[in-house]
């Protein structure tokens, strides 16, 4: 599955809506995927958890 983003850019996504690679995501992307699932404006927790996913993620190739 693929979405256009606002900066014009396709990226893909796995059959559950996460990023296919890894090297696509940006703060701005984030937010625009937020938006898509009407989650609306990411909170400083939001980016709290996001940040912990991803350093997970470095350290173990693998998500939480």
């Amino acid at each position: 599955m693929t979405t256009e983003t606002k900066q014009e850019k396709t990226v893909v996504l796995d059959q559950d809506g996460h990023l296919a690679n890894r090297e696509d995501w940006s703060e701005e992307l984030a937010q625009e995927l937020a938006n898509l699932e009407e989650v609306g404006e990411l909170t400083d927790r939001h980016w709290q958890v996001i940040r912990y996913i991803q350093k997970e993620f470095d350290e173990k190739g693998d998500s939480p």
